[in-house]
């Protein structure tokens, strides 16, 4: 097994921050789900990408079993409220603090991301490209 440390510093900001080999290996074994091989040929642009992906996944899935659990909570409580409550909706009632952050707006458009990231990517690429 391989022993060293994956600097993290450019997601966190923070220089002090690091993997150690055996984390990685933990997510791509674990989590992940792959095999050695796969891990090992992985550049850590695939692997960064798959590992986001499955954290977006988890996520999404989380927020949808919330999500399905507040419209129970309030199916079942809303025969029970008071009158001066019985306007109120399963958003008022039951808030998450995802909720909020869905309604606002990011600062970038769409666009601005997909080319921000194609460029960051393309640098990423050309570096790498030098090395071979």
């Amino acid at each position: 097994m391989q022993k060293g440390k994956v600097s993290t510093a450019s997601e966190s900001g923070n220089e002090d921050d690091y993997l150690e080999w055996d984390d990685l290996e933990r997510y791509a074994f674990g989590y992940l789900g792959m095999s050695k091989k796969q891990f090992l040929k992985s550049t850590p642009r695939e692997f960064t990408n798959r590992l986001s992906g499955f954290v977006q996944l988890e996520n999404q899935r989380y927020y949808q079993q919330m999500d399905m659990n507040r419209m129970l909570m309030f199916t079942i409580v809303k025969p029970h409220l008071k009158k001066e409550l019985q306007h109120k909706t399963l958003y008022d009632l039951y808030p998450f603090p995802w909720d909020e952050l869905e309604e606002k707006t990011s600062s970038f458009s769409e666009e601005e991301k997909k080319q921000s990231a194609a460029s960051f990517w393309d640098k990423i690429d050309n570096q790498v490209a030098k090395k071979d």
